[in-house]
């Protein structure tokens, strides 16, 4: 059923999937129709046409990707595919985009307090928790995914002013991967923690820093600009 778009189809093997998995949980082979359940509610997920819906099948998807992980019981290859998937799913639901969240820090606008944090929406906090699991089974500061992982759990938690625990993250994944294709955006959004959370001392630490990366700069004009702005401010 997984090969197949057509919606009926998949629809029906759902509720098979899951009447399996819920009266025969203690089976051998649950953990496998699990992740089978799982993998067909990414397939709805991917052809699902109707805007209001395409949400919910992601976060749908990643619910029980996450429960392939919690079980712990199918091979390696298919746990570390389950976490990862667990992740990409409510990042699709959240519609989280490195590329197109890379603000400019706003120098010339004076806050007059720390914005207070945020809470973070059920489905945001499903996806750090999700992060975190996919984090004990990947733990290569070198790897692409490893990277984007932890810079989207920097992301959510720095649209909703959670600095202390956000900036950290992005110091981290900035240290250790300036040639990453988003280092650009996580240096910016960094750079706009630290100004908003009013650590300036910092924010020309941070400043100074990248502006001795000429590597790093070396493409990046704008943001050579922006860093010379930040030290006249």
């Amino acid at each position: 059923a997984i090969k197949t778009l057509n919606h009926e189809i998949l629809a029906n093997a759902q509720k098979l999937y899951e009447m399996y998995v819920q009266y025969f949980a203690d089976a051998n082979d649950a953990p496998e129709m699990q992740f089978y359940l799982a993998e067909l509610l990414w397939k709805r997920a991917e052809g699902e046409k109707v805007p209001g819906l395409v949400a919910q099948r992601w976060e749908d998807a990643g619910v029980q990707h996450c429960k392939v992980v919690e079980m712990a019981k199918v091979e390696k290859d298919r746990l570390k595919t389950s976490a990862y998937a667990c992740v990409l799913a409510y990042q699709n639901a959240l519609n989280l985009n490195p590329a197109t969240n890379n603000p400019v820090v706003d120098t010339e606008k004076e806050l007059s307090e720390v914005p207070k944090p945020e809470p973070l929406a059920d489905i945001e906090g499903k996806m750090v928790a999700a992060i975190d699991m996919y984090l004990k089974y990947v733990n290569d500061p070198k790897d692409d995914e490893f990277t984007e992982m932890k810079f989207n759990k920097a992301q959510v938690l720095w649209r909703h002013n959670h600095f202390d625990e956000a900036i950290p993250i992005l110091e981290e994944v900035l240290v250790a991967r300036p040639d990453h294709q988003y280092a650009e955006v996580f240096a910016n959004v960094l750079l706009d923690a630290l100004n908003r959370s009013q650590r300036i001392k910092d924010l020309i630490a941070w400043t100074d820093r990248l502006l001795g990366m000429e590597k790093f700069l070396a493409d990046k004009a704008d943001m050579r600009g922006d860093l010379e702005k930040i030290k006249r401010w």
